[in-house]
């Protein structure tokens, strides 16, 4: 039988979410920790677009190293990514393959002037409702595999208020390491967040021929916007210029994954 929601947040507003959240600059992400005998209870927020979106179509995975390294041995990926490894997850066939296949075309065009509203082709929010799958990796000694949110012990939920992704996830200590109790074991753990990020298809390898390239005329390579960083066809004006160089930027911040590594420490 499907669980309810763990999300706790939705019932604030925006502004008060993040109120008794760290906010880590460089990655965008606000975190808070907290634990009893039995749980560890990690909530999130991200308000910056592009890194709303990574996690919206590319996955969140969280990574728990009880060694306190950053070891990626252990974790669960929430959002499950819609595309895995080149491919749709659960087929080209399915909303979420439909859905991967058409962000990755239209990222992969990359057209001048437009931004990453029109290139992706659902709002992150539409996208979050359903989610309904969790990868648990290195979970009771299994490499990787995908159940149902409400099949699994590790209770999960996203959600947008406003324009802020919540998220909040509820995990069981005995998932993690059996007999574990926060407060007569002590030590320190880290905690890792790592979103996916976009993946360009492969480019044909390109042959000049000999003599010239025919679209840059006798002896001159032909140049397209991006193609050689500061330089344009002539028939672009400088306005279109800026907002290619605007677009580089933020395919570029598509292209990498955002990450934060915490310091968990339970105190005796």
């Amino acid at each position: 039988m499907r669980q309810e929601s763990p999300v706790s947040l939705r019932h604030l507003a925006a502004g008060e979410l993040t109120d008794n959240m760290i906010h880590d600059e460089g990655s965008g992400f606000h975190y808070k920790f907290e634990y009893d005998r039995n749980n560890l209870y990690l909530k999130l927020a991200a308000e910056d677009p592009v890194l709303v979106s990574k996690i919206a179509y590319f996955g969140l995975t969280v990574w728990i190293d009880r060694a306190g390294e950053r070891n990626k041995d252990q974790g669960f990926r929430f959002p499950v990514p819609a595309r895995v490894a080149g491919r749709p997850a659960g087929g080209s066939g399915t909303q979420a393959g439909v859905t991967a296949r058409r962000a990755q075309e239209g990222m992969a065009a990359n057209r001048p002037g437009e931004g990453s509203a029109r290139i992706l082709p659902e709002k992150p929010g539409a996208l979050l409702e359903r989610a309904e799958e969790i990868e648990l990796i290195g979970i009771y000694g299994s490499a990787s595999r995908t159940v149902k949110i409400w099949d699994s012990r590790i209770r999960v939920s996203v959600a947008m208020v406003e324009d802020l992704l919540v998220y909040e996830a509820v995990i069981p200590f005995e998932m993690l390491q059996r007999g574990f109790d926060p407060f007569t074991a002590g030590g320190q753990w880290t905690v890792g967040l790592e979103t996916g990020h976009y993946e360009p298809p492969a480019q044909p390898r390109q042959v000049q021929p000999r003599g010239g390239s025919p679209s840059g005329g006798i002896g001159q390579p032909g140049r397209m916007p991006g193609q050689y960083p500061g330089q344009y066809p002539s028939q672009y004006p400088m306005a279109d210029r800026a907002r290619i160089d605007a677009r580089g930027g933020e395919m570029a911040a598509f292209s990498r994954p955002s990450r934060l590594w915490m310091k968990l420490e339970f105190a005796r």
